[in-house]
């Protein structure tokens, strides 16, 4: 009896650690991916103003970066002083790619 109890007991703490091991990779897997589909937005934004010749306003710049989370602050800040986004994109759609093919 005691035996059988603690079987069902190692099983049940197994399934348990299994469980909540799976669902913190999940979740960190949908964070990073959501947190890293926002790079999308630029090159359309590029596209939008190449094409349309048309530029946007400071405050319509501020309001997509600041929807956009710590990826916006970094880009309003590349963006700030000129630099190139290109570096902040590649790292963010490699970023994506690794954690998908993992």
């Amino acid at each position: 009896m005691y035996g059988v109890t603690m079987v069902k007991l190692n099983r049940l703490f197994t399934v348990t650690i299994g469980f909540m091991t799976l669902s913190m990779v999940n979740g960190m897997v949908v964070r990073i991916a959501l947190m890293c589909s926002n790079v999308v937005i630029f090159p359309m934004l590029w596209l939008i103003k190449t094409l349309t010749g048309q530029r946007m306003t400071n405050g319509q710049r501020a309001q997509i970066y600041h929807s956009m989370g710590i990826i916006g602050a970094e880009a309003a800040h590349l963006e700030r002083n000129g630099m190139s986004k290109g570096g902040l994109i590649w790292s963010l759609v490699l970023t994506l790619f690794i954690f998908y093919f993992m």
